[in-house]
């Protein structure tokens, strides 16, 4: 099996088949396959599609992805609360420029009118 197949089910641990056409692309639904294999025709090139299912990818080797469901529901959530505190830390960082920028504009006005009022004594 290609190391690009390996990979796509380390990548998808919940997917159990991708669709290869003739021209290397994989798709997970089969239908994708065949529409991109029927453009291929059109083109005049080989047109075929080639599944290949988990099953007969696990168990081949010490890399073989085995993971339970509680393991890939785990990872989700791990992933989704990384990528929560991302977009608060983000919006945090947002929120602090523009409140850096506020000060900065009012400590500019205070400036000008102390400068206006210096002129003016």
């Amino acid at each position: 099996m290609s190391d690009k197949l390996k990979q796509l089910f380390k990548s998808y641990p919940t997917v159990n088949e991708f669709h290869e056409t003739s021209d290397g692309l994989h798709f997970e639904e089969k239908h994708h396959a065949d529409s991109h294999a029927r453009t291929l025709e059109k083109a005049k090139k080989d047109a075929t599609v080639k599944t290949h299912k988990r099953s007969d990818f696990e168990g081949k080797g010490k890399d073989a992805p085995v993971k339970t469901e509680e393991e890939i529901k785990a990872e989700a959530e791990k992933k989704a609360a990384e990528a929560a505190k991302k977009e608060a830390d983000k919006k945090a960082a947002a929120d602090k420029k523009a409140a850096d920028k506020k000060a900065a504009d009012a400590k500019k006005a205070a400036d000008k009118k102390a400068a206006e009022a210096a002129k003016k004594a």
